[in-house]
């Protein structure tokens, strides 16, 4: 399954912010320096690793660029409004040890096992983890980014066969009860 428009808000397929409309998880593997479009690329991964010899930076400020490709919107989503200001307005380069800090990468794996460790990860989603429930999630987190906890809520429910959705909390939970206890009882095939 591809990128596909009605799965995902306009924004999420551009040149370079595509992935997040891609029902398979992207992974970033920084095995070096991810500076300028190459910190841009791994921004819109879903995942980011980086070994220990890894080095981000947003390089723009110092070139005489602006915050490019939607750097200056999703830097502050990943990692938060202050430090994403320090990185676009200095483009200091981070190391891997600050960049786990901040929450730019997710791990960080030793340089020698890099490959491997990044691989076991990526083996596990794909032996352990349903696709469709990968896909979903996928789409639940992305097109959250643009909604209100309750169109988060309510619109799911809606899209998965329960109709008559309320704002009320005790409707809510009354009709979210019974899914999470049938999805709970489920023995899907693909679970070991």
């Amino acid at each position: 399954m591809a990128h596909t428009s009605e799965r995902v808000p306009p924004d999420f397929q551009g040149t370079y912010s595509y992935f997040p409309s891609l029902s398979k998880p992207v992974i970033a593997a920084i095995n070096g320096h991810a500076v300028g479009l190459g910190l841009v690329i791994a921004l819109y991964c879903d995942i980011r690793f980086a070994s220990t010899e890894a080095k981000l930076s947003t390089a723009f400020a110092r070139r005489g660029l602006i915050a490019e490709f939607g750097t200056a919107w999703m830097l502050p989503r990943l990692i938060g409004l202050s430090n994403a200001l320090d990185l676009l307005l200095s483009a200091r380069t981070v190391g891997a040890a600050e960049a786990l800090r901040m929450g730019l990468v997710n791990r960080v794996f030793p340089v020698d096992t890099f490959v491997e460790d990044v691989r076991a990860y990526a083996r596990e989603l794909a032996t352990q983890v349903s696709p469709r429930s990968m896909a979903a999630i996928k789409q639940l987190v992305y097109r959250a980014m643009f909604q209100t906890l309750e169109e988060a809520c309510f619109k799911y429910l809606r899209r998965t066969g329960v109709s008559s959705v309320s704002a009320e909390k005790p409707r809510f939970a009354a009709l979210l009860l019974p899914l999470v206890l049938r999805a709970a009882l489920a023995s899907p095939a693909w679970y070991p």
